[in-house]
């Protein structure tokens, strides 16, 4: 095992359907990986924006508390000017930060780049039209339509913490329109050997 020379813990269990020993490897590498490495687990409570995710999807997890340096608000307002977009929302902003960053999640639960907004004002700020993917440009934005949520503005103070990456790992729809999430840390080397051979 790579980096492992003398293995003290053996796991034996069945994979159902795989009949390729490269597929096999890569499978128990990738469990071996999150054993030695996925240490953190997000427990939380959303609304039911919670059910646009599903097993397995890749998702950022912000806070959204009073001192963590980060504010979530709806987007109520946004308009092109020249080359930038134009953003308004109904909370404070801190700008107290040198560097602010920020980003959108749109209601599909996708998010943009990552932005370097430029301060209009408490509430306002603009960014480079660029910032948005093709997918998403503003006007595809549905920002008069009464039966679906506006676009979210996730606001950090604090560019050096912009969320969390998870996987979603369990959502239970509760009969009061919330959505019980539990998502486990995400990091690019638990899947390092998803194309490798086995040796």
């Amino acid at each position: 095992m790579p980096g492992i020379p003398n293995p003290t813990k053996v796991e034996t269990f069945e994979l159902q359907g795989v009949g390729d020993c490269n597929r096999a490897w890569r499978i128990g590498m990738r469990r071996l990986m999150k054993h030695q490495g996925q240490r953190l687990t997000y427990p939380t409570k959303t609304e039911i924006m919670g059910l646009v995710y599903e097993y397995g999807d890749r998702v950022k997890l912000t806070d959204d508390i009073p001192g963590s340096g980060t504010t979530s608000a709806m987007i109520e307002d946004a308009w092109e000017e020249g080359t930038l977009v134009v953003v308004q929302v109904g909370e404070y902003l801190d700008w107290s930060q040198a560097q602010p960053r920020c980003f959108i999640r749109f209601r599909d639960g996708s998010l943009s780049a990552v932005i370097t907004p430029t301060r209009v004002d408490e509430h306002t700020l603009s960014f480079p039209a660029s910032r948005l993917s093709a997918g998403k440009p503003l006007y595809q934005w549905l920002m008069d339509d009464p039966t679906v949520d506006l676009p979210e503005l996730i606001f950090c103070s604090d560019s050096t913490r912009l969320g969390y990456d998870a996987v979603i790992d369990e959502l239970v729809p509760g009969d009061d329109g919330s959505v019980d999430v539990t998502a486990l840390q995400y990091d690019p080397a638990f899947y390092q050997y998803d194309d490798a051979n086995a040796p």
